[in-house]
């Protein structure tokens, strides 16, 4: 949300930036977290916010996204226990705890998948889409998704969308996880 060289006040988080040089600083800065309602693709309404903040300067462990997004999803199913979710993240996320969490709140998810941060589900995607062979290649973009690969006990659909535009400039977009 806001980053300075500047002290923000006791509640910001911090890092230093450069350690051990002679332009070592420190960096004060907020996130927050927010649930939207998606209307349309031009049209979110926020529902909720949760900011990540230090109760205090001297920590031993500053607050992060993870335990924001906890404290977010709990607030979320406490003020809207009958609304159907679907979280939209980054690979941050992917983690058990995170699905299980979604699975006992009965929420669906779809997460930008990084490669690296859960390596088994990489792996078994590689070797099931050589086999299942579901690839499709379109105008607008190519696609290919592997459903039902296991992650400790967890069934996660895996996939890999990339649009022609995007061939074109950059290197892939990557994997999506979802539920």
């Amino acid at each position: 949300m806001y980053r300075s060289r500047k002290d923000l006040g006791e509640h910001s988080l911090f890092c230093r930036k450069k350690k051990g040089t002679e332009e070592e600083y420190t960096e004060y800065y907020y996130y927050v977290l927010e649930a939207k309602v998606v209307l349309h693709e031009k049209i979110q309404v926020s529902i909720l916010t949760e900011f990540i903040e230090n109760e205090k300067r001297e920590v031993d462990k500053q607050d992060c996204v993870q335990e924001g997004a906890k404290r977010l999803m709990e607030r979320l199913k406490q003020e809207f226990p009958m609304l159907q979710i679907c979280i939209c993240g980054d690979s941050l996320y992917a983690s058990e705890g995170f699905f299980k969490e979604c699975r006992r709140k009965k929420w669906k998810y779809i997460l930008r998948y990084k490669e690296g941060s859960i390596p088994s589900i990489n792996q078994e995607y590689q070797v099931l889409k050589r086999r299942e062979k579901n690839r499709e290649e379109k105008p607008e973009g190519v696609y290919d998704y592997v459903t039902g690969v296991d992650y400790r006990g967890e069934s996660i659909n895996v996939i890999e969308y990339e649009s022609a535009e995007e061939k074109k400039k950059f290197p892939p977009t990557g994997k999506h996880l979802s539920l």
